[in-house]
């Protein structure tokens, strides 16, 4: 399996926010991309992002494609 990080998630927010925006699908986008981030930093129990929420990365690395 490729590791593929939060980089990928965090993107397709961005993109699904500024379709809602332009008027596709508003809700649907919004709601979906509001749940991506909220998963990122957290919402699962662990927050992928360092120094952020409940246990945090504490050794984090980057790796590069």
């Amino acid at each position: 399996m490729t590791y593929i990080g939060s980089t990928l998630s965090a993107n397709m927010a961005l993109i699904a926010i500024m379709a809602s925006l332009q008027g596709l699908h508003t809700t649907e986008y919004q709601k979906w991309a509001e749940g991506q981030i909220n998963y990122m930093l957290g919402d699962a129990g662990r927050s992928f992002v360092v120094g952020f929420g409940v246990n945090p990365p504490t050794q984090p690395h980057h790796r590069g494609r």
